[in-house]
């Protein structure tokens, strides 16, 4: 899975806005918190789903059983959005 392209993310104070430049490929506007922008820039950055979980143990110091789980819950969220395609 991989983001679609043309898909920005602005900081908005504490919140982070993910909107697209084209609208055909995602209508609209998707609010994330700071780990889920943190997320959506590490995708950004065509990083594996393993970089991304180390990233997110060493950041928010959690256990990869809770790093795996947040980033499943949030992957299956950018697809269902129409944030991701497979390829």
């Amino acid at each position: 899975m991989k983001l679609k392209e043309n898909l920005t993310i602005h900081s908005m104070g504490d919140e982070f806005v993910v909107i697209s430049s084209n609208p055909d490929d995602f209508k609209g506007m998707i609010k994330l918190n700071s780990s889920g922008a943190f997320i959506f820039n590490l995708l950004s950055e065509n990083k594996t789903q393993e970089e991304i979980l180390a990233k997110l143990e060493e950041k928010y110091d959690i256990d990869k059983k809770t790093a795996e789980k947040d980033l499943s819950e949030l992957l299956n969220f950018f697809e269902k959005s129409g944030l991701m395609y497979n390829g």
